[in-house]
Order: C-alpha cells, then structure tokens, then sequence
C-alpha cells in the first residue's frame, strides 16, 4: 500500500503555489486542479492540523492586495487574445470569456471558489479575522481626510463629525470606532461612495476579492443613525445621481 504523505502541506502543494500566484497577481488558466486530490486525503490528517492548514491559507486569501487584481486585465477579450498571440487555437464561440467575464473577474470566482472550500471545514470560531478597519497610506494626507470630511458634510451626505473621529476611521487602528461616520443619504449612494473608497490606492481596507469588505463597514459606517443593512446596501448598485460629485471627492485621497 503506498504510503501517504507525512506533512500535509505536500496535500496542499498545488494549492498553496496557487494562492502564492494569485497573491502576486501571477493569474494564468493553470491550476484549475488546486483542488484534485485534497478530499481524499484530509481524513489522514487530525483535525487540528486541518484547521491550522486550512486557516494559514484563508488568511492569505483574505488579504491578497489589491495591487494583485491591478495586474490582471479586465479587459474580456485579451486571454482568448493572449492565447491566439502565443500559437494555441481558440474558437472564441466555445470560450468560456464569451459570456463577458474578464480575466479579473475569473481570478475573483477563482478565489471565491477557494475561500468556500476551506470556509466550509471551519468553524466562525477557527476562520481568521479579517481586516476590520481603513487605512489611509498617503504620507501627510490629513488635510486630504479632512477636506473630504467638510465636503461630505457640507453636502448632506454624512452627518456632522469632528475631522478627528472622521480620520480615526481612516487611521489604520484595529479598534471598535466609537463614532462611526454616519451617512445620511440614499443607499445607492453610499454603495456608490464605499465602491470608491475600498478601490482607492491609497487606503488599505479590502475583503476577499477586489471588493467591500463589509465586515469593515460595520465597524466603520452608520446608515441614517443605524446599523448597516448589508443586504439592502449591497444590491442598491443603480449609479446616484451625484455619483460623479462622490468620485471627485474621493480623488482628494
């Protein structure tokens, strides 16, 4: 009988590497495989190495950087295009980009794909913390913050704050805010502003993917004086009617 591995990370070789590439946004069609092979090993392995394994490599995924996701395109067409460039014929028809997923937004699923795997061995208690507070990285910004603090007053979008508990929030601490910033405005609006916020390459404050971590909403933001009803804000997308206003003050950071 062949002897099975000893570590078990020789289990989970090939997807280690590939949370390693995805990490440096290194995504290519290989490793569609990452998982082959891991279910019909694990049960040789205590359940507590499983959960020390499982939890290292979730928490990698948690905070792959958002730096990763920009060297991938989101361009839909250019994986069958990089494939025709380097000599493998491609029927477009029979391409699975042919329903308008970019490579971005397959590296996304892919990662998704991974999380849900190894979420699902864990406990809430045994899956890692994510990042729950905002970062604010620019050297010097301070005004920056406090500029957008009086513009989102002054047009009624959150209520009236103190520029020091508005940059709290901003201030990298991994700490309940006791002041959340409060918006006051329409849902769309703050999916709209929090969109802008959570991809600006200067704040650090992302989940899983290239997206709202709304875990650091929570924690962050108050919606008309109350908790943030994630749901609700997560699927009002429509563009605001002054989602052009909110994208300039946001260039501010």
């Amino acid at each position: 009988m062949e002897e099975k591995p000893k570590d078990i990370n020789q289990v989970l070789r090939n997807l280690r590497q590939r949370i390693d590439e995805l990490s440096r946004g290194e995504y290519s069609k290989g490793y569609i495989k990452a998982l082959e092979g891991i279910e019909d090993e694990l049960y040789y392995y205590p359940p507590a190495e499983i959960t020390e394994a499982f939890s290292q490599l979730l928490r990698k995924l948690y905070n792959i950087p958002k730096s990763a996701f920009h060297k991938v395109s989101d361009d839909p067409h250019e994986e069958i295009n990089y494939l025709l460039s380097s000599g493998i014929e491609v029927d477009p028809m029979n391409f699975r980009n042919i329903t308008g997923e970019s490579r971005r937004d397959l590296m996304r699923k892919e990662i998704n794909l991974y999380i849900a795997y190894l979420e699902d061995y864990l406990t809430q208690d045994e899956k890692p913390t994510t990042i729950e507070y905002l970062k604010y990285n620019k050297p010097g910004g301070r005004s920056n913050l406090e500029k957008l603090c009086e513009k989102l007053i002054d047009k009624g979008f959150i209520s009236k704050i103190e520029p020091e508990e508005f940059g709290l929030v901003f201030s990298g601490k991994d700490i309940e805010i006791k002041n959340p910033i409060n918006w006051e405005k329409h849902e769309n609006s703050f999916h709209h502003f929090l969109k802008n916020i959570f991809n600006n390459d200067n704040i650090v404050g992302y989940g899983p993917g290239d997206r709202v971590n709304w875990k650091t909403v929570s924690n962050c933001f108050r919606f008309k004086d109350k908790p943030v009803n994630i749901k609700s804000v997560q699927h009002n997308t429509n563009h605001p009617a002054q989602g052009d206003l909110l994208n300039e003050y946001v260039s501010f950071l």
